[in-house]
């Protein structure tokens, strides 16, 4: 992979350039080149969800189309922590992850959802406000978009930081997302043991690496 990426974006008429992909993984600030004021972090892990194919892993970015996608038609009604378009997990299994994830909710303050997807078949921008995501929040997205990376993203709230940082995310798609995984164990495996390893790393207070 070539040592320098471009990743552009276009905001409110301002083309918003990041270079460099050392510098990807989990920016602090960011400026846009025709603005004087500065891009926060929460404003650019906001834009992953209104494009839904700007995902990331740890420094790796794939950008798609440009245009947003809100589709509330793709959420269930009654709040549900995850949200499996593609089926991957059985009804007993998304049953049990719900409940860790309400478990971790109430033992530390974070609170993890999961999206299953195929792209463009994504509800996108709709999640944000349907899941109320907030600095304490992570979401883990399965979706190869069209086989070009691992199947597991992550979108990660900045008080995570200081218990798992960037590094981590990255090796965990890695090691649970890199298709051979996937190919051996299946979908289902790789969405539950990379939720079990976050799990454990939040309530024993972080992790250098999954």
């Amino acid at each position: 992979m070539a040592k320098e990426i471009s990743v552009l974006f276009f905001i409110s008429k301002h083309n918003f350039h990041l270079r460099n992909k050392s510098k990807l993984g989990f920016l602090k600030r960011a400026n846009c080149t025709r603005c004087s004021f500065p891009l926060q972090r929460g404003t650019f892990l906001r834009l992953l969800f209104a494009l839904p194919l700007a995902t990331f892993v740890g420094k790796q970015y794939v950008l798609g189309r440009p245009e947003g996608v809100n589709r509330p038609d793709l959420l269930p009604k009654e709040k549900r922590a995850v949200i499996d378009l593609e089926h991957f997990l059985t009804s007993g299994q998304l049953k049990s992850l719900e409940h860790q994830i309400e478990d971790l909710e109430r033992r530390s303050g974070y609170k993890l959802r999961v999206l299953t997807q195929r792209y463009p078949d994504t509800p996108g921008l709709a999640i944000k406000d349907y899941w109320q995501l907030d600095s304490h929040s992570v979401v883990m997205v399965a979706d190869f978009f069209g086989n070009t990376g691992n199947l597991l993203k992550f979108n990660v709230g900045s008080h995570l930081d200081e218990l798992l940082p960037p590094r981590y995310w990255s090796l965990l798609s890695s090691k649970y997302g890199n298709k051979f995984f996937v190919e051996q164990y299946g979908e289902d495996r790789a969405i539950l043991d990379a939720a079990d390893n976050i799990f454990s790393c939040i309530l024993q207070k972080g992790c250098a690496s999954p």
